[in-house]
């Protein structure tokens, strides 16, 4: 019923009750098979977050939340044991910098603790080699320290 949902809206009259309930639960559903996958669309999800402004329903925010939260803390601990593994390293930071424009919260505690114990054991070995003129382990360090901004963890 998007077609018909959107012509009322563009004319400014209310949309039917049983329409916007069909939107609220479909538009939640998405966004929860989007948030859950282990790797994130983001185009998709901003997508999603688009037509949840413009059908203004109501979202499941405690169970979004949360499933973006285990979504997020598996992709640090996995990034935690291959932290060589640039693109992850990527995808992660992408993620994180789309947090601000989520129309929920996320608890992020346990993803910065992981990124503390990075901190404190893979940081340094990166960092001497970046010193020596490892140009793989400068951009290493950017990615980390980019990351860190993100989550507002402090570096150095």
């Amino acid at each position: 019923h998007y077609p018909p949902m959107r012509f009322l809206s563009e004319l400014g009259n209310p949309i039917p009750r049983s329409f916007h309930a069909t939107a609220e639960f479909i538009l939640n559903n998405e966004l929860r098979k989007a948030l859950s996958s282990d790797s994130l669309n983001l185009e998709r999800i901003r997508s999603i977050v688009d037509d949840i402004h413009i059908w203004k329903v109501e979202l499941d925010i405690e169970g979004l939340s949360y499933l973006l939260q285990q979504t997020l803390e598996r992709m640090m601990s996995r990034l935690v044991s291959m932290p060589e593994d640039i693109d992850h390293f990527e995808e992660l930071l992408a993620i994180t910098k789309m947090l601000c424009t989520l129309p929920f919260p996320v608890d992020l505690w346990k993803v910065q603790n992981l990124y503390y114990g990075m901190l404190n054991s893979t940081y340094g070995e990166f960092k001497t080699k970046a010193e020596r003129g490892d140009k793989a382990a400068q951009e290493w360090l950017n990615q980390f320290i980019s990351l860190g901004q993100q989550l507002s963890m402090r570096v150095g």
